[in-house]
């Protein structure tokens, strides 16, 4: 990928995109916590709330 990038090495791809990937991971495990917490809330639940 540094090669791609024309990046001299691999390090200076790291120090360039090493935040976007922790962005994306507490994104995804963002999205993931809320998948998890509403197929844990029962049906009879939110059908109340409506």
């Amino acid at each position: 990928m540094s090669e791609r990038l024309g990046h001299d090495t691999v390090l200076t791809t790291l120090e360039l995109y090493a935040h976007v990937t922790q962005t994306m991971r507490s994104k995804a495990a963002s999205r993931s916590g809320s998948l998890l917490n509403t197929a844990r809330t029962p049906v009879a639940a939110v059908t109340a709330e409506k």
